[in-house]
């Protein structure tokens, strides 16, 4: 029997595989287990994998929702969900491992894990420069323009460095603070939001026993999604302009921290004398202080916005224009700073696949003679893809509004070359909170074949509110190729 190039590479690896330890199976199992566990389809990120305090990030943001007024959460209802779930995970999520094999854990060995900095553009909400490939330089140290400083029972390990902070500095209100109020006045709530989500996680770093690795790693509050509520508690105002409510965050973020400190020495005794219980009290005590804070910090922002001014929703589909393309980057020309199509993100659907590939392609490194582009010089293409499927798709934070019952037509330009299985266009709906409620696909193609045009009619379903466009391709030997992608809203 012959086999091809791909075939001989892939039986070679699979004996390669076979004689691998057998932990090394027995890890990555166990880390699809979690991934599978941990994230839903929508690639959001419900709990992430190996991060300190996750769940508790998640629960602090959503009891400290609650405890606003009802007019408050209406205001941020569009994006509220979202708050707690995703955007106050984003310093989190923002390491360069994922969409890599082995992710956080580095074992090149182990599964890929899904891009979701990209899918969310975490690192422009976190401040990273993709071009100089910095970042905001979060120096331990004092709170400026006062003299206050909790009580550090284990100074020494800082070298009895007054005010450490090593999870991050105190100027993240004024980092981040002033681009929710900027977003929001602009009537961007979503990126609002987003800025929001980022500044809460410092300021719940606060209250996360960050500095004390220990007890970061095991403090963890029982049951986070029923013991972490706060009945009673009304918000209070940090600070009438912008600038008195930076300065009265970081008071509030120093209290909190004080408020841990003294926590710790009583969680610290209550292990070693084997009292579970009143440890997970103590530290249940310490997440409530930290959604008080965090409420403190959400309501001042709306004060400052005027809750009696209506944000419009970032997607509100009644502004959308027809017959004009509202894809974002729908030739894959513009580079978002890290070689990477802006706009885009490559999801694997099998992540224990090493086989297939998503490339950003580039007229330029080719001759005249081959059109791997069909206008201008970058196209997306996919190649050696497992039946499961890899697709370019949009970026969440590019996702096109929609409403029930509206008309739009998907389009697009596919090259074939030896293709096998089903290379095609998908419209994916979701609903406002990112649940998939349908997706809808083009023609399949196969074969080999020059630029052809597809396009096909969708009609946005009950529950839709977002709608998110791929290039996909399933079970493919071969390699296929998009470009000039088109979504317009039909009159009518």
């Amino acid at each position: 029997m012959k086999y091809g190039f791909k075939q001989s590479i892939r039986l070679i690896y699979d004996a390669y595989m076979k004689r691998r330890v057998l932990v090394n199976w027995i890890i990555a199992a166990a880390y699809m287990i979690v991934t599978k566990i941990l994230r839903d389809d929508s690639g959001l990120s419900f709990l992430p994998f190996m991060v300190l305090w996750a769940e508790e990030h998640n629960y602090i943001t959503k009891a400290a929702l609650e405890a606003l007024s009802k007019k408050e959460q209406e205001l941020l209802e569009p994006e509220k969900d979202l708050l707690w779930i995703v955007y106050c995970e984003f310093p989190d999520l923002n390491g360069p491992n994922y969409g890599r094999f082995g992710g956080e854990s580095g074992d090149p060995e182990a599964p890929r894990t899904i891009d979701i900095r990209r899918e969310w553009d975490i690192s422009y909400y976190c401040g990273f420069d993709p071009v100089t490939q910095k970042a905001p330089e979060y120096i331990p140290g004092m709170l400026s323009g006062t003299d206050y400083c909790p009580p550090f029972h284990h100074k020494a390990i800082y070298k009895d460095q007054l005010g450490y902070c090593p999870m991050g500095s105190y100027d993240t209100p004024a980092r981040y603070f002033p681009k929710v109020i900027d977003c929001w006045r602009d009537g961007r709530l979503a990126d609002g939001m987003r800025f929001l989500g980022v500044l809460l996680h410092h300021v719940e770093d606060r209250g996360a026993f960050a500095y004390w690795p220990e007890l970061h790693i095991k403090g963890h509050v029982p049951k986070p999604e029923e013991n972490i509520r706060l009945e009673g508690y009304t918000p209070e105002s940090l600070g009438r302009t912008v600038d008195e409510a930076v300065a009265g965050i970081e008071r509030r973020m120093h209290a909190l921290l004080g408020f841990t400190e003294v926590n710790v020495p009583a969680v610290d005794a209550a292990w070693k004398a084997g009292d579970v219980s009143t440890a997970e009290r103590i530290i249940l005590d310490n997440a409530l202080e930290n959604v008080r804070a965090v409420a403190d910090v959400i309501h001042t922002a709306i004060e400052l916005v005027d809750c009696n001014i209506s944000v419009p929703y970032w997607c509100d589909y009644r502004h959308l224009p027809v017959m004009i393309n509202l894809l974002q980057n729908p030739g894959f020309e513009i580079n978002d700073g890290t070689d990477m199509p802006a706009g885009w993100v490559a999801r694997y659907h099998d992540l224990q696949d090493r086989m297939g590939r998503a490339e950003w392609e580039w007229s330029r490194f080719y001759s005249i003679w081959f059109t791997l582009v069909r206008g201008g010089e970058r196209s997306v293409k996919l190649m050696w893809t497992p039946p499961q499927g890899i697709e370019w798709r949009q970026r969440w934070t590019c996702a096109v509004p929609v409403k029930a019952g509206q008309m739009f037509e998907c389009s697009g330009w596919i090259k074939t070359e030896k293709a096998t299985g089903a290379s095609y266009l998908v419209s994916y709906f979701y609903t406002r909170d990112n649940k998939p409620v349908a997706e809808m696909r083009s023609v399949e193609l196969s074969g080999s074949a020059d630029w052809q045009r597809v396009s096909f009619r969708v009609q946005a379903p009950e529950q839709a509110e977002k709608a998110l466009i791929a290039c996909r391709s399933d079970g493919n030997d071969g390699a296929v190729w998009f470009d000039d992608l088109g979504l317009i809203l039909l009159p009518g």
